[in-house]
């Protein structure tokens, strides 16, 4: 059985990150706990302003995106709108850049209408590359 709706692509096309900014979204980022249990967590995210094929997250070093992405770098990140979604997997990195997470911080007051709510605990920036995008529309 097969659905005319759905789409699997190996990067973000245009039309994607069109939609995923044409309004405020908050996903749902999933990973392995260190038990091996699904956990999952709501974000805020941006796409890198230069680098099409990564989006961009942080996390307290104590929070649980940061602990379950200690062992396993791989995440996928969900988003939904009605009877539309999109799943974004891939490989994520972290780093501790205090000039990403304070574009980040900078960034969130015209998109989110608040200050980043993870940017003054949250010295960890996730990076996901998007490797796969499976699209229900």
């Amino acid at each position: 059985m097969t659905d005319p709706d759905l789409t699997i692509t190996p990067t973000l096309t245009r039309d994607v990150r069109d939609w995923l900014m044409e309004e405020v979204r908050y996903p749902v980022l999933a990973v392995t706990n260190a038990e091996g249990v699904p956990a999952q967590s709501v974000m805020c995210f941006y796409l890198d302003p230069e680098h099409p094929d990564i989006l961009l997250m942080t996390s307290a070093t104590r929070g649980l995106p940061y602990e379950g992405l200690q062992n396993k770098r791989r995440a996928s990140l969900a988003f939904e709108s009605e009877r539309k979604w999109v799943v974004l997997e891939g490989i994520v990195e972290l780093e501790s850049d205090p000039e990403r997470v304070r574009f980040m911080e900078e960034a969130s007051v015209p998109r989110y209408g608040l200050a980043y709510p993870n940017a003054r605990r949250a010295p960890t920036t996730i990076r996901l590359r998007v490797e796969r995008v499976v699209r229900h529309s």
